[in-house]
């Protein structure tokens, strides 16, 4: 079985390579008008042929049960193919399209023009939609069983999911030409006139280029890594709705069940080099002013998703009841973020760095989604302080309900920053509500309390076992205020301001660090080092970056939070690779 497979994936990757290889070949003996001509017929084709292989596998699995392999190979192969077609007009100037000529330019450094492609709007969805299916191909590789009821509609939800993507990407035309806006046709994809366009084009008509601050190294990384979290989530999405609506039944292959769990764990590796690289470009381009997270709205839209993959692996911890009704919910919440995110990129009322367009009617969207958001946030975080209140007395189910609370209510805090602008933005357009812009200063005094929440968490969490509860409360309030004391004097002779808050996040730290050296022991093992440490190691590394959200020195910030992803990651990564030596009966238990 393991050989068909490798002969399966193999015989792909073969074909996607000679066709990323032949179509270029061909294109390039053909004059410029046939090749713009051939080009877009062929692509506006392939996106219709996709979708029509899109719904001919759709009905095979609702009607007949069948996972027919020939079916997500060739899904597959012509979005390759779609995704190289755009590729190689970016890279041959093409111009004449419009999607290139915006985002390209003659004098565009050929590193940029490799990647500009997903820096608007129909690119951005191009490489999701591949990314998605690339995914969708290795869920399915593995599964030929009618009764795996969950299997079979995880395969139709995602495959929905998917169809969406193909209907947005035909709306938004990647292969328009400048020749269809003389004919009037219209497309939603740049805040401008039809007559603005035309003239820009003359104004420059070898391309009108990517801006400046986009034409950075980690043009490659940032969105790439973005994306791959995104499309990532669609078969957990998938798979958990599959399960809600297929009462007492889970996937039946244990290759479906553990591609489930590595998928989550990936989420969140690549959400936080999502993350962390975007942060780290915002402070070398000095987009907000020499800091590295400065509360632009797409920014704070993307960190949501990874607090809620992050309040997932906390959920682990807790104890059997509603465990799993705050798992699925949570799984869903992370997608629905994802597809929150993704609405304020597309404009949603806000005036952000990130935007590329703001459309009104995508506010709409962006409503519905964030009020879900917000209820299933609310919802979380007041059944578990019920549960704390009832039925937990331990010391440890404590901490792990408190920072799971944290992070949830974390969550609701940036949620809510982000819903209340379209929203009074939209009961504007009906009645005299003045529009409420939600600036930095909220974020970063709201956010302060959930976070020093999550530090005190992780000090417990740390040295509980080693310490008495109320002596590590009297060291953490007396270190407080000695720092509040401190702070006061230095305010007072030289007018600068140490925030004490610094204190906690250090006494965390120095907590985690503890609990690391008194847990490690290499002799037992990679494998069970990091089983044991991986958790810990994780704590030191949201410790450094707390430290470092503080602001201060140019240095201090590139010290904490540079040593703070690379220590979170390096706590994350293992569980990858440790994953597959866990035992089964561990393994596959994902409840």
């Amino acid at each position: 079985m393991q050989l068909k497979k490798i002969v399966k994936i193999s015989s792909l990757l073969l074909l996607l390579i000679l066709l990323s290889f032949l179509l270029p070949f061909l294109l390039d003996n053909l004059e410029i008008n046939q090749k713009i001509t051939l080009i877009k017929n062929f692509g506006n084709f392939l996106i219709y042929l996709i979708i029509s292989i899109c719904i001919i596998d759709f009905l095979f699995l609702i009607l007949l049960k069948s996972n027919l392999y020939i079916l997500f190979y060739l899904n597959l192969t012509f979005t390759a193919l779609l995704f190289v077609l755009l590729e190689y007009s970016f890279l041959n100037n093409l111009y004449e399209f419009l999607y290139v000529w915006r985002y390209s330019a003659s004098n565009t450094p050929l590193f940029y023009k490799i990647f500009a492609i997903w820096t608007g709007g129909a690119g951005s969805i191009m490489s999701w939609m591949l990314l998605n299916s690339i995914f969708i191909f290795f869920y399915r590789l593995n599964n030929h069983d009618k009764e795996d009821h969950v299997f079979i509609r995880s395969s139709i939800l995602s495959l929905s999911i998917l169809i969406i993507f193909l209907i947005i990407l035909n709306y938004h035309d990647p292969f328009m030409t400048f020749s269809n806006l003389n004919e009037g046709i219209i497309i939603q994809v740049y805040d401008s006139s039809i007559e603005s366009i035309q003239l820009e084009k003359i104004l420059y008509p070898d391309g009108y280029g990517m801006r400046s601050i986009l034409q950075s190294q980690l043009l490659l990384w940032h969105p790439f890594f973005t994306f791959c979290s995104y499309a990532i989530m669609i078969i957990p999405f998938s798979v958990t709705i599959a399960e809600i609506i297929t009462p007492n039944e889970r996937p039946l292959n244990p290759y479906q069940r553990n591609f489930f769990n590595f998928s989550l764990r990936c989420e969140w590796l690549i959400s936080t080099l999502a993350l962390g690289l975007g942060a780290y470009w915002a402070r070398t381009e000095d987009i907000w002013g020499n800091i590295y997270w400065g509360w632009d709205s797409v920014e704070t839209a993307l960190l949501i998703p990874w607090i809620f993959i992050t309040a997932y692996f906390h959920l682990l911890s807790l104890e059997k009841p509603k465990k799993k009704i705050f798992m699925k919910l949570t799984v869903i919440a992370c997608f629905f973020s994802i597809i929150f995110a993704t609405l304020i990129v597309r404009g949603g009322g806000f005036a952000s760095l990130h935007a590329y367009i703001r459309g009104k009617e995508i506010i709409v969207y962006v409503l519905i989604t964030g009020l879900f958001l917000i209820i299933s946030c609310f919802y979380i975080i007041l059944t578990l302080v019920d549960l704390i209140i009832d039925r937990n007395k331990k010391t440890k189910t404590l901490i792990n309900y408190s920072s799971t609370i944290f992070f949830y209510f974390l969550a609701f805090i940036c949620l809510f920053g982000l819903f209340i602008p379209p929203l009074t933005y939209f009961l504007s357009e009906f009645f005299p509500v003045i529009v409420i812009n939600i600036v930095p200063s909220y974020y970063i005094f709201s956010t302060s309390v959930p976070a020093i929440g999550i530090a005190v968490s992780l000090i417990f969490c740390s040295i509980w076992s080693n310490f008495q509860i109320k002596k590590i409360i009297e060291i953490l309030v007396s270190i407080f205020f000695v720092h509040l004391f401190i702070s006061i004097l230095i305010l007072l002779s030289i007018g600068y301001w140490i925030n004490p808050v610094i204190s906690i996040y250090f006494f965390a730290f120095f907590a985690s660090l503890f609990r690391l050296t008194k847990d490690f022991n290499i002799k037992k093992g990679f494998k069970l080092f990091f089983k044991t440490n991986s958790k810990t190691i994780i704590h030191v590394g949201i410790s450094l970056i707390l430290i470092g959200t503080l602001g201060g020195p140019l240095l201090w910030q590139d010290i904490f939070y540079i040593s703070g992803f690379y220590v979170l990651l390096i706590g994350i990564i293992p569980s990858l690779f440790t994953f597959f030596f866990i035992p089964k009966k561990e393994k596959l238990d994902f409840s």
